[in-house]
């Protein structure tokens, strides 16, 4: 017996991969966000009096809360991309790279951060980049 797929299912295939390549790239990047925050704090690279808005020091919600809206701000990104030119992916990756440069030197603007939370923040910044990337990009064959 053959399966015919209709015109809806055939486009729902690559968006339903699409959503699982985010949620892959959620979970990674929190997941291993989460790891670097303990770890630095466990080594005494997060100090909770080193504060980025008043009175808020960098805390665990918030770089998850971070990783998750950057995750699916790129994920946005993606899905307007590859509405609006056929050159999706390449694309991508260069609006990419430039947020990574460019978010790179956010750390360094944290006033009275130690050496081990700048670099701490910078790990998750390559991090969160490379698995986003990654995760969006990856195309089944």
């Amino acid at each position: 017996m053959a399966v015919q797929t209709t015109q809806a299912g055939a486009m729902a295939a690559p968006w339903r991969h699409f959503g699982i390549t985010t949620l892959i790239a959620l979970g990674a990047g929190v997941a291993t966000n989460t790891l670097v925050y303990l770890s630095a704090a466990a080594l005494g690279s997060m100090p909770q009096e080193v504060v980025v808005r008043p009175g808020q020091p960098i805390t665990l919600t918030a770089v998850i809360g971070t990783t998750v809206v950057s995750i699916l701000a790129a994920a946005g990104l993606l899905v307007g991309l590859r509405r609006w030119t056929r050159r999706a992916y390449p694309v991508f990756r260069r609006v990419a790279l430039v947020v990574l440069v460019l978010s790179l030197a956010t750390p360094f603007a944290v006033p009275g951060a130690p050496v081990g939370m700048i670099v701490a923040l910078e790990l998750m910044h390559v991090l969160t980049a490379g698995i986003t990337v990654g995760a969006l990009t990856y195309r089944r064959r």
